[in-house]
């Protein structure tokens, strides 16, 4: 059976372009809660590759999103900006990387794994115009209107901690609760 033979066993025809699964658009200006369930180098130790995924309620729940921190960008602007992005990364994490890059210590996939995966965050997202990659001009649909992709743009901490993916929970009280008097129940008492 070779590479391109289907599960039925019929052999794929040459084509064009494929479509697979529709993934939707986050607006511009969306704000999520999302988890990081993934963070490593790229292949050329250029670019941090953070995977979230959406937590909050609605409809993007579950969807994940790849963000590319490019920190050796070319453009000085784009590269400082990722930068930053990941210091916000590392502060809503552990805080291993900025402790590793202080100390003068490699920053290896393991740290940057263990500083920010199941941290939580709220990830600021925008939108733009999908452009071919050779000529640069944009990729219409079918109506002739631009097709548009998202990303992020900016992440900010979680004002609330989760317990678990659908149910935000306020942050735990300092002091213990007194019980008000008429709280007391009888079945309390243990005889």
């Amino acid at each position: 059976m070779g590479i391109f033979t289907l599960s039925d066993g019929t052999r794929l025809e040459p084509i064009d372009s494929f479509d697979t699964t529709y993934e939707p658009i986050i607006p511009d200006g969306t704000q999520l809660q999302c988890q990081v369930i993934k963070a490593e180098w790229d292949i050329n130790n250029s670019s941090i590759l953070v995977n979230l995924i959406v937590i909050q309620r609605g409809e993007f729940k579950n969807l994940k999103v790849l963000h590319t921190l490019r920190l050796n960008d070319a453009n000085t602007t784009k590269a400082n900006k990722a930068k930053g992005l990941l210091m916000a990364y590392d502060q809503n994490g552990q805080g291993l990387i900025d402790k590793y890059d202080r100390a003068g210590r490699d920053i290896t996939d393991k740290i940057i794994s263990d500083s920010l995966v199941e941290c939580y965050v709220v990830a600021h997202f925008k939108n733009y115009n999908k452009s071919n990659m050779v000529t640069g001009e944009p990729i219409l649909d079918d109506d002739g209107n631009p097709i548009k992709g998202h990303y992020v743009c900016a992440i900010t901490p979680m004002k609330k901690k989760l317990e678990n993916k659908d149910t935000p929970l306020e942050d735990k009280p300092k002091r213990p609760v007194k019980q008000k008097d008429d709280d007391f129940d009888d079945l309390d008492i243990p005889f």
